[in-house]
């Protein structure tokens, strides 16, 4: 599983919570070059631990989105 243009699948729990957290801060999947990209300028800092400007989050849906994706990649045998 990747961190890009996500494509249009049923998408609930943890990993949505961050991605709508992300997306009520006005970042969009746009291809525009400015800093509201959601994949590259939000999901993808936070589930690597840093921050993106104005995101506020609960910690336990970012570690459980974050389990969420590791138990996808050891079964896909896939990495970040």
């Amino acid at each position: 599983m990747t961190y890009g243009k996500e494509p249009n699948r049923s998408q609930d729990g943890p990993c949505k919570k961050v991605i709508d957290a992300c997306k009520s801060i006005g970042f969009s999947q746009s291809d525009d070059k400015d800093k509201k990209r959601l994949f590259k300028n939000c999901v993808r800092p936070i589930m690597r631990g840093e921050s993106a400007a104005g995101f506020k989050f609960k910690a336990e849906d970012v570690d459980a989105c974050r389990a969420k994706k590791e138990r996808c990649q050891i079964s896909n045998n896939k990495s970040y």
